[in-house]
Formats: C-alpha cells, sequence, structure tokens
C-alpha cells in the first residue's frame, strides 16, 4: 500500500462569496470616487465571512495598486487570532501590535481598540509615515466605538479611533457577531 501524503499546507484560492464581491466592488468605488462617503458598515451575522470579506477586500486593493496598508482595530485581544490566521491563509503580512515599538515593515497592523487608546500618540507619529499610499482602516465589532452626544469624553476608543483613522482614505466598519469565540473564519 502506498504512503498517503495531505499537503494541508497548500490551499486552493479562496473564491469571495457573492456578497463578498460586492463588498470588495463598493470599496473600489469608494477609493475611486473620493471627496464623498469614506465609511463602509457590513452588518452580517456569525459565520458569514466579515473577517475574510474584509481581508479578501485589502488584498484586491492591494493588487491593483489602490492601497498601500491596513490596520485593523479589534474590541478584544482574543479575535486577534482569528485576523492573523486569515490574513496568514490568505498571504497579507499582518503585525500583531501590542505596544510602541519601530514601525513595522508589515503592510498591515492589528491592535485592541484599548491600545489603540493607550499609546494614541505614538500611533499617530507611526501612521503619519503612511501617507505615501492610501490605506484602509478596519474597525471589527465597530458598535464598541459608539460616541455618546450626551458625554462625548466618555467614549475614549471611539475617539481614538476617529483620530488614528482620520487619515485613512477608507474605512471599513464590521458589526453584527454577538459573540466571536466559536464563528468561523469563511
Amino acid at each position: 500500500m502506498g504512503s498517503l501524503s495531505f499537503a494541508l499546507s497548500e490551499r486552493p484560492p479562496l473564491q469571495p462569496r457573492q456578497w463578498q464581491s460586492r463588498l470588495i466592488q463598493l470599496l473600489r468605488s469608494r477609493l475611486l470616487q473620493g471627496g464623498g462617503s469614506q465609511d463602509v458598515l457590513i452588518h452580517a451575522g456569525p459565520g458569514a465571512g466579515k473577517t475574510l470579506g474584509a481581508l479578501l477586500g485589502v488584498q484586491q486593493l492591494q493588487r491593483e495598486g489602490r492601497i498601500g496598508r491596513f490596520v485593523v482595530f479589534c474590541h478584544r485581544t482574543a479575535i486577534a487570532g482569528q485576523w492573523l490566521e486569515a490574513a496568514e491563509r490568505l498571504g497579507l503580512a499582518l503585525s500583531d501590535w501590542s505596544g510602541p515599538t519601530e514601525p513595522s515593515p508589515a503592510a498591515g497592523l492589528l491592535l485592541s481598540y484599548q491600545s489603540a487608546a493607550l499609546h494614541r500618540d505614538h500611533l499617530v507619529q507611526q501612521l503619519l509615515q503612511w501617507h505615501a499610499s492610501p490605506w484602509l482602516a478596519i474597525a471589527d465589532e465597530v458598535h464598541h466605538l459608539g460616541v455618546d452626544p450626551d458625554d462625548p469624553e466618555a467614549a475614549g476608543w471611539g475617539h481614538a479611533f476617529e483620530g488614528l483613522s482620520s487619515t485613512a482614505a477608507l474605512r471599513l466598519g464590521l458589526t453584527g457577531t454577538p459573540d466571536r469565540k466559536s464563528t468561523r473564519l469563511n
């Protein structure tokens, strides 16, 4: 009997779902129109493919030369592993950022909302270096960034995201997953 061989590291290229293809078209359209709304909000349930859809959008826009880099802001560090795994699956360079360091050579940074708020000044300096090419800001579980109009100083995470992403060519918000601990990536 011959030996069995499983090439688990060699996966076929991922084909976007129909809605993910429309997301890529929408992101491209927003970048091309310029001057209009640069915010896109995706609301979908668990397992719909929001993480993968966002990263497929990044991958396509990078291939087309429409963006150079991207930053993923997450609500919890527990979700970071899902983003890193999905980015690796697509061959995207995503660096987990946990505090003031030298600028990352990776095309993408991954950080928690809390890190963004705590190290805002340092991140501003790092992101200023990105002005040479358009970049994309992704806010995972964006509903955690709400700003209270009755207490505008209370929402530190929302203010940090607003300030840090103000130079992004486009901002993509993902929401709708009540509990991400057990959801799939695709």
